[in-house]
């Protein structure tokens, strides 16, 4: 009687339900009744994850992949299950070497299969052989629009050939690719297939991600471009050791770059001059918004560089409620560094700036006068502060001295974030939820004025008496004001991993 009932309800929301059910669930689910399997199993194998487990020496890590390797005949009903995956991960960090030899041959049998793949990731990076590489790039060559490869290891290939000649053409959709933690120093066999691939995918590529593992650069890494430019790429996640490489093609569309944190010994200080050649004036003529360690972003300034860049990211400056990274504490500039950046900036852009997030040691509320020509546009303002503001008064005086010269400013966050990942790596702890961070860290609050509502109530008015428009405040991470109709009201904030 239940399961009539059930399947009396309409498609869309049996799947609606079986999508907010945990995966043992769903496939308890699947075996109630063959309409149940029949119906939802595509649900099922949407998306398929290969990842460590606890106790790799109990279980078969590698039970999955065995499943898709099946011929349809061996499976329930005759069923492809293959051709259901719209997203493949394979995540093992490790591999055993009873997996070594038998992985390769699993995944040969199932890839050709993956037809409709949507997405498909490796962070076993010595899995990814040129014949994978060709394999899902022809059988997904109708759906295949992300391919992200991690962990690259340096191995010797059985069979030199260049891996992507007997492909025509790229897959119709394909437009994002990742490229993670390249060693400095490619072999040629990883040269080979990796510039091949770039220079397969270049007139289709909209995302690009090529980071090193590794600040040492090498002459080998230039032997990954045999093309002159990416044409259509917009968005670029790149490793500082490959961004100043003379040999990095041309990207006349990319708006968002994220330079991937390196050796700082290879950026100039603010103030300091560009290395020649690392970053010709002429590159990213069109980059609007970067992320990126303070010590890089001069390279981004040079006397005739002109970039519309309206949104900067800062050492990973940015509002989580608990920093989860205990080694990762981000640098804070001095203030005077920061200024000189901010003057910098306004010479080598021809747009106003309109968001910035950044971190800074403190603030010198005497000198904001001289930074607010520097920001008077800026519409979103992230601090991360590496010291407390000292008292209300200071903290109040934002209103009078710098928000009633900056007309657009909405949202204005204060962030504690460094102070308590500073805590938790001094105890040697890691927090993963809020209930255990106020359980294993009860004197690691950050501001002091954290939980004083009404002290900030009263900052929020005077802020009110100098803006019309400013909607979102934080004074720390704890939680945010949100004008509504009624006045400010207190928002509390998830608890996020860094």
């Amino acid at each position: 009687m239940m399961t009539s009932r059930f399947h009396s309800l309409p498609t869309e929301l049996v799947v609606k339900i079986a999508r907010a059910l945990a995966l043992p669930d769903l496939g308890s689910l699947l075996l109630v009744d063959t309409a149940s399997n029949l119906s939802l199993t595509p649900l099922l194998y949407s998306s398929v994850a290969v990842k460590d487990v606890k106790f790799p020496q109990r279980y078969d890590r590698l039970s999955a992949v065995r499943t898709l390797a099946k011929s349809p005949e061996g499976t329930s009903f005759g069923r492809d299950l293959t051709s259901l995956i719209r997203k493949f991960y394979l995540d093992l960090v490790v591999i055993f070497d009873h997996e070594r030899n038998i992985l390769p041959i699993l995944l040969a049998a199932a890839i050709p299969r993956m037809n409709n793949v949507h997405h498909f990731s490796c962070d076993l990076g010595e899995c990814f052989t040129p014949a994978i590489c060709v394999g899902i790039l022809q059988a997904a060559a109708s759906s295949l629009r992300t391919l992200r490869v991690a962990n690259i290891h340096n191995i010797k290939y059985r069979k030199r050939v260049t891996p992507l000649d007997s492909l025509p053409t790229p897959p119709a959709h394909f437009s994002r690719l990742h490229l993670v933690d390249l060693p400095h120093f490619l072999s040629p066999d990883n040269i080979r297939l990796f510039a091949g691939l770039l220079q397969f995918a270049a007139d289709q590529l909209h995302v690009l991600t090529l980071s090193v593992n590794t600040w040492r650069p090498q002459y080998k890494l230039s032997s990954l471009f045999l093309i002159p430019s990416f044409p259509n790429l917009h968005t670029l996640d790149i490793g500082l050791a490959l961004l100043i490489i003379p040999e990095l093609p041309a990207m006349p569309r990319v708006r968002s770059l994220r330079v991937r944190p390196t050796d700082s010994r290879l950026a100039p200080t603010a103030g300091s001059p560009v290395p020649p050649g690392s970053i010709p004036a002429s590159a990213f003529p069109a980059l609007e918004r970067i992320a990126c360690a303070f010590d890089v972003f001069p390279l981004f300034l040079g006397e005739h560089a002109i970039r519309p860049i309206s949104i900067i990211e800062l050492d990973n400056a940015s509002y989580q409620h608990n920093l989860t990274d205990r080694w990762n504490v981000p640098i804070v500039p001095s203030w005077d560094r920061v200024q000189g950046a901010l003057r910098d900036l306004r010479r080598a852009s021809n747009t106003p700036l309109t968001s910035l997030s950044i971190g800074i040691h403190r603030i010198d509320f005497g000198d904001l006068p001289k930074v607010v020509p520097y920001v008077e546009d800026l519409e979103y303002l992230l601090v991360m502060l590496g010291m407390e503001p000292s008292g209300i008064g200071m903290l109040a005086s934002l209103g009078e001295h710098m928000i009633a010269r900056m007309p657009r400013l909405h949202t204005l966050l204060f962030s504690d974030g460094r102070l308590k990942l500073e805590a938790i790596r001094t105890r040697g702890t890691i927090v993963f939820t809020q209930k255990e961070y106020s359980q294993a860290e009860p004197d690691a609050s950050g501001f002091s004025f954290a939980q004083q509502r009404e002290w900030q109530r009263d900052v929020l008015h005077e802020f009110g008496r100098h803006s019309r428009v400013l909607r979102r405040v934080a004074f720390t991470t704890e939680f945010q004001w949100v004008k509504t109709d009624e006045g400010w009201e207190a928002v509390e904030e998830e608890c996020n991993r860094w």
